[in-house]
């Protein structure tokens, strides 16, 4: 039943924000949220999985379309930069990110020839306990890099932590929490003999407990799945990514123009005013739900 309405909610806000983009009232409502936060382009950070043999000229089209429109891709290093400049987002250039999740296999094999060839840098997010086996989570199929394929793909890309087995962190204790987080990041340093500075939350799944713990555990950053464009920095583990598959058309643009942007701002202040009214009119902080 939750199962159902949450898919029922998902397209219901497409639909809307479908219509938003189309009509032009997703340009005005965006614009307004840039003035509110300051001066220069948001950061795009887009979210892959798999992308297999042939997604690769859909995928390709897509990365034609930001190259067309003037993106410039960052690297993971260039991001803990701009999140240094005081919070905020400062660049007049339209800057993008590109994550991908899970670290399947035909990241390895379709993925990486094309943004090697493309010169454009990506992190990719490793459970770390499940490399060279199969990927047993949300219906998927393919199997999970191997550690020899992982290590070359360190030689030319960022490599974050995913926990060790994709676990889904809103649901474990803080023992649990600590085996999965630190546990990951322990274990990618060592295979790879580098600093991991970047965790992304599988499921998207994140509580203010677990921010803490990914704090603790020494990483620098880590992504959500909460689409949106980030106007700031200032809340370097908490980023919001737009996810995006290789055959989304006008769905791709809209996504990449910050077309879910109303609904989470909208629900942001949602919680604000719920907390206000909670605490007898005091202002509050939202909370880092999932």
């Amino acid at each position: 039943m939750k199962a159902s309405v949450e898919r029922t909610a998902l397209a219901v806000k497409h639909l809307f924000s479908l219509l938003f983009h189309l009509c032009g009232i997703r340009a005005a409502v965006n614009a307004v949220i840039r003035r509110r936060h300051g001066i220069g382009h948001p950061l795009l950070v887009l979210c892959y999985h798999g992308i297999n043999e042939h997604q690769l000229p859909a995928f390709q089209r897509q990365l034609d379309y930001l190259l067309s429109r003037s993106y410039r891709f960052v690297s993971g290093r260039e991001l803990l930069e701009l999140a240094a400049l005081s919070g905020e987002q400062r660049s007049f250039e339209r800057l993008a990110c590109l994550t991908f999740d899970d670290c399947l296999e035909n990241n390895y094999t379709v993925v990486r020839p094309l943004l090697r060839r493309y010169a454009v840098p990506a992190i990719f997010f490793a459970p770390s306990a499940r490399l060279g086996n199969e990927a047993r989570w949300d219906g998927c199929e393919e199997k999970v890099m191997s550690l020899e394929q992982l290590k070359d793909m360190a030689g030319s890309f960022e490599i974050g932590a995913h926990t060790r087995n994709h676990a889904a962190l809103d649901r474990l204790a803080a023992d649990g929490l600590r085996e999965e987080i630190a546990g990951s990041r322990d274990d990618l340093g060592n295979l790879l003999d580098r600093e991991i500075a970047f965790f992304a939350y599988p499921h998207g799944k994140y509580t203010g407990q677990v921010v803490d713990e990914v704090r603790r555990s020494r990483y620098r950053a880590a992504f959500t799945i909460e689409q949106h464009l980030n106007y700031r920095l200032d809340e370097p583990f908490i980023i919001g990514r737009y996810i995006v598959e290789p055959e989304d058309g006008i769905a791709f643009r809209m996504k990449v123009n910050g077309g879910y942007d109303w609904f989470y701002y909208a629900r942001k202040l949602m919680v604000l005013y719920g907390s206000r009214t909670r605490s007898g009119g005091q202002a509050a902080v939202p909370g880092n739900g999932d």
